[in-house]
């Protein structure tokens, strides 16, 4: 009779270790995505914190191509567009046999949509496969593959293009890969546009220089379009039109056509974008690097900055 005790216990041995082992693997541990600090100690240890995100719909159009006065120049770049003047002064419709009315943007497709897109150049031909697009962290990612065809003589243009849904975006990010290739930021408006003054310590090689215009998306929407101008001090001297403007993000650019071999080029970075706002006519909103051309040679070449006005 003593021997039962014995047996139950070896049990109950047996068993309790088990169940306990087969909880355990149900449970899952929860670590708390915020820093530790010690008070005295100067290491501290993080969890990373995990921020959420969320699946954003997206159309693609491959019924385009960019235009060969699109003024964009580099192995690729990376666009954010935010107006129908300037999507349509990058790209171009390719009508085919099998392209219907929704191949391509709707008109007022910017009243709710921007689009992104990047542009692929060389001697062969890119082919994009885009696995999704979603946001999180105050920005939008766009997740994508790309597969390039064989190299040849030709040189080729191969853009993707999506159209989203406005949203309060700070940058919009391509993952490429699997790897962040680019971070645009998004313009808080999509037009830029009046006259900008030379402000601060002018340089002596651009004091002659009275106002750069840029006509925004009005002179886009023109046939031709126009861009605006760079006009001298006295009216002796000519004025220099631009023969092409690029806002990317924050960056611009623009050169201008020759006057009697005379051009003048500029790349640099806009402090605002929203000039709906009218920004202070003592507030600098754009710097960069001013150069001056003869017959493609630079001859003057000075770090400006420029101060805004609305004009008429």
């Amino acid at each position: 009779m003593r021997q039962k005790p014995v047996l139950l216990t070896i049990i109950l041995a047996l068993v309790v270790p088990t169940v306990a082992i087969a909880r355990a693997r149900r449970l899952k541990v929860i670590r708390p995505a915020v820093a530790h600090v010690r008070p005295g100690h100067g290491v501290c240890g993080f969890t990373q914190a995990v921020v959420p995100e969320r699946d954003v719909d997206f159309k693609r159009y491959d019924s385009y191509f960019e235009r060969n006065d699109s003024g964009l120049k580099s192995d690729t770049s990376y666009l954010v567009i935010t107006s129908r003047p300037k999507f349509d002064a990058v790209f171009g419709g390719a009508a085919t046999m099998s392209t219907t009315k929704d191949s391509f943007l709707p008109e007022r497709a910017f009243d709710a949509k921007i689009v992104v897109a990047t542009i692929k150049r060389g001697n062969f031909v890119r082919k994009y496969d885009v696995t999704k697009v979603n946001a999180g962290d105050g920005n939008l990612y766009i997740w994508y593959r790309v597969t390039d065809g064989e190299k040849g003589s030709a040189t080729y243009n191969s853009p993707l293009i999506l159209t989203v849904e406005k949203g309060d975006y700070s940058k919009i990010v391509f993952m490429e890969d699997g790897k962040k290739v680019a971070a645009v930021p998004v313009p808080a408006n999509g037009d830029v546009f009046g006259y900008f003054f030379l402000t601060g310590n002018v340089p002596a090689e651009f004091k002659r220089i009275y106002v750069l215009s840029l006509d925004g998306d009005y002179g886009l929407s023109q046939t031709p379009p126009t861009y605006g101008g760079i006009r001298l001090k006295g009216r002796a001297h000519p004025d220099y039109a631009l023969r092409s403007v690029v806002i990317t993000g924050n960056n611009l650019a623009f050169k201008t056509k020759a006057v009697r071999g005379v051009s003048y080029d500029f790349t640099g970075t806009l402090t605002t974008t929203d000039f709906k706002k009218e920004p202070r006519s003592d507030e600098t909103v754009l710097t960069g690097k001013l150069k001056k051309m003869m017959s493609g040679r630079v001859i003057a070449e000075k770090r400006v900055a420029f101060r805004w006005e609305k004009g008429d």
